[in-house]
């Protein structure tokens, strides 16, 4: 997998991305360092803790979730650059 782009997300705590949920060409990769965050992928919600990872392809349905009562710190790695 060649990386294009990377970045550092901070998801506020509660937040939840609102929209349906995104599908496109590519890959992710992401990694908790701090709280947790739910991942919703095509229909299941996957719950990650400070230490976890996750991989999918980018083309099933996702989006992002802090269920969490504190903030979340996150680092994702994509392909192609889409942000």
């Amino acid at each position: 997998m060649s990386v294009w782009y990377d970045r550092k997300d901070y998801i506020e705590e509660e937040y939840t991305y609102d929209k349906k949920p995104l599908c496109h060409e590519g890959e992710e990769c992401g990694y908790v360092l701090k709280g947790s965050l739910t991942v919703y992928l095509n229909g299941k919600d996957y719950v990650l803790h400070e230490g976890d990872s996750i991989y999918f392809n980018s083309t099933l349905p996702h989006k992002y979730i802090n269920n969490g009562d504190e903030d979340c710190i996150s680092i994702w790695a994509m392909t192609p650059k889409f942000f």
